[in-house]
């Protein structure tokens, strides 16, 4: 008899006893993983960005876009901050025709990512691209 635990929402895992033999596990509408990248103004300086709020001490250890204007509830947290990390970012998949109607009602997928020196955005594992599950994706992401 396979049991399956409860998913650990944070880390994405579902876990199982008593399989015996090698299989798949099909989830509702799969993974997309987002390879992204951007430079923040402030802390950009000639090819990199500097990490002077991590190595303050200033980059809390858990998402900080649950006030206003974001409202945003995901768990994303960690114990500590890796050390190429310049901030936490939102990233919102955001599905329409065409880039004009892609406005705040048109988001369907939001996680909460890190920032790093290089400009990657990734995962709070500080290494992985940011991976959106349960997204269904009918029109083009923006």
């Amino acid at each position: 008899m396979v049991t399956f635990n409860q998913a650990n929402p944070v880390m994405h895992e579902l876990t199982a006893t008593g399989i015996t033999t090698p299989g798949t596990f099909t989830g509702m509408m799969g993974s997309h993983d987002i390879n992204l990248k951007a430079f923040l103004e402030g802390p950009f300086s000639v090819d990199t960005m500097t990490t002077v709020l991590n190595y303050s001490g200033l980059i809390p250890l858990t998402q900080p876009y649950s006030g206003s204007p974001w409202y945003y509830t995901g768990p994303e947290s960690v114990p500590v901050i890796p050390v190429d990390v310049v901030d936490w970012v939102l990233i919102e998949l955001r599905q329409a025709n065409v880039p004009d109607s892609a406005t705040a009602t048109k988001i369907i997928k939001r996680r909460a990512a890190f920032i790093k020196r290089d400009g990657t955005i990734v995962d709070v594992d500080g290494i992985s691209p940011v991976r959106f599950y349960n997204a269904n994706i009918l029109q083009n992401l923006y």
